[in-house]
C-alpha cells in the first residue's frame, strides 16, 4: 500500500515525511497484531488438543445437536480442521460440546 502511495503521489505536492513515518507505524502495527493474533489462535487449539488428549479414558458427557445427551468413555481423539474430536463410544464428539467428565 505504501510503495502505491509513494508511486503514485503528485511530484508538486509529495507526502509529508511526518505523514509517512504514521503511515509506517500503522502499518507495522497492523502486521503486528495479525502475527500476534495467529499466534493465539495456535496457543488455543493446542490447548484445545491437549486438553482432549487428557480425556482418553474418562468418562465424559456431552449435548449432540439435536439435544440428546451422550456419555461415554473416550477411547480414542482425532485432530481436525474444526477442532479435536472425541471417540466416546461409537459416536463421534467435538471436544467443544463436552459438558461433563469424570474419572
Amino acid at each position: 500500500m505504501l510503495v502505491t502511495q509513494l508511486t503514485n503521489q503528485n511530484p508538486l505536492n509529495p507526502a509529508s515525511p511526518t505523514q509517512l513515518m504514521a503511515q509506517t507505524a500503522q502499518l507495522t502495527m497492523v502486521q503486528s497484531l495479525q502475527t500476534m493474533q495467529q499466534q493465539m489462535t495456535t496457543m488455543s487449539n493446542s490447548t484445545a488438543e491437549q486438553g482432549a488428549v487428557s480425556m482418553i479414558g474418562k468418562t465424559v458427557t456431552s449435548t449432540d445437536a439435536n439435544g440428546n445427551q451422550i456419555s461415554g468413555v473416550v477411547s480414542q481423539v482425532s485432530i481436525t480442521s474444526n477442532g479435536p474430536v472425541l471417540t466416546v463410544g461409537s459416536q463421534q464428539v467435538p471436544y467443544s460440546s463436552i459438558t461433563g467428565i469424570s474419572s
